[in-house]
């Protein structure tokens, strides 16, 4: 099989890939805790080992440095949640990280097709 050019876009290099993910990860962290800081301050042999864990499937070596960012200290403002499904536009929402007793689940956040496909 070769590369689906069809349905995504082809990275032009490993750099592409990496910047992708650090970006969408900076996202993620800036919707949870409402500023950059956590992934902003990580170290540089954090990140490194955040990266790499991730390429080489080295679990221990991701979750050395992602335990960092998943700390509980401070407060979660909200939950990034993407769902992307074959074939339909990705659904994403910011949901409330806790439910009140009155809120019946609802969870709160917007939800819908929105943005960009990525």
């Amino acid at each position: 099989h070769g590369f689906p050019a069809a349905k995504l876009l082809r990275c032009p290099d490993d750099d592409a890939v990496k910047s992708h993910f650090t970006n969408a990860l900076k996202e993620a962290n800036y919707l949870k805790h409402g500023d950059g800081g956590k992934v902003a301050n990580l170290p540089l042999a954090d990140s490194k080992n955040l990266w790499l864990g991730l390429l080489e499937a080295d679990c221990d070596k991701f979750w050395s440095a992602n335990e960092k960012l998943v700390s509980s200290s401070g407060s979660m403002r909200s939950v990034p949640l993407r769902v992307c499904r074959p074939g339909l536009p990705h659904l994403q929402a910011v949901v409330a990280p806790y439910v009140d007793a009155d809120d019946n689940g609802g969870g709160g956040g917007s939800s819908g097709g929105g943005g960009d496909g990525d």
